[in-house]
């Protein structure tokens, strides 16, 4: 990715952020988030992918493929220009072998996955649970989920906001685990109190922003949740960020 950067012109505009992203074969996917849905002009003289990331999230290709394939634990995610993934392949393992460890499946739970992405999560809760609900709204992610777990039949998806799906779906009795994995702005307030409503004895919490777990973990406690441990993640070598997954126990729950 540092050689790439050498032979990128970016003087785009409209341009916001760039990501460059590298599959697991060594294919390359420039993805460009713009202001606009008006497609750039450009052309590239290198092997790589180039696709436009519209505000609502959803992409669309301009030369080469939409999408990389990552690999984490020998299982291979389809991840489209507008999708969300881990930068790190490496991170995004810990980050599972941390949700699984909290989970603590015996495969026959019901289980509920919140803002589940291109399904990274999802696949290896499935393995070893009964039933994973999954909701997501990016469009781009859900038809990558459907790619990426073809071969899970245990698994249910709903494509809309969390603080919308969660009322129309069946959750009697209460799912036995909730995993939320939010954007860095972390949980609306809307969903917050969904996730509340659901009511599962245990809650995993995945965070890309410290800040944000510690502003949603006050309204958790308040709601009943208690803290039983952190787990912080470096996904992202060389910057700042840290993930952290939190796992949390509904007062009364056996």
């Amino acid at each position: 990715l540092v050689a790439l950067l050498a032979d990128v012109d970016l003087d785009l505009p409209g341009l916001r952020k760039l990501t460059l992203h590298v599959g697991d074969d060594g294919a390359m996917l420039a993805a460009l988030e713009v202001e606009g849905v008006e497609p750039p002009e450009l052309a590239v003289d290198f092997p790589i992918s180039v696709a436009i990331v519209l505000p609502d999230r959803t992409a669309a290709t301009l030369i080469g493929d939409s999408y990389v394939v990552q690999q984490v634990h020998g299982r291979d995610f389809r991840v489209s220009a507008g999708s969300d993934f881990r930068l790190s392949p490496a991170g995004a393992a810990q980050v599972v072998d941390a949700v699984l460890r909290y989970a603590n499946l015996s495969g026959t739970e019901r289980v509920l996955e919140l803002y589940s992405g291109v399904g990274l999560l999802t696949a290896f809760l499935a393995a070893n649970a009964a039933v994973v609900a999954a909701v997501e709204v990016n469009a781009d992610a859900v038809a990558d989920t459907a790619v990426n777990l073809a071969d899970l039949d245990n698994v249910y998806l709903y494509e809309d906001w969390v603080e919308q799906a969660l009322p129309e779906i069946e959750l009697t009795p209460p799912p036995a685990l909730t995993v939320v994995n939010p954007p860095d702005k972390g949980l609306s307030a809307d969903a917050l109190a969904a996730v509340l409503d659901v009511a599962a004895p245990r809650l995993i919490y995945v965070s890309s922003d410290v800040a944000t777990l510690a502003r949603d973990g006050k309204q958790l406690r308040r709601g009943g949740y208690r803290l039983l441990e952190v787990q912080p993640i470096d996904t992202r070598p060389q910057t700042y960020h840290v993930e952290t997954v939190s796992v949390w126990e509904l007062a009364g729950a056996k």
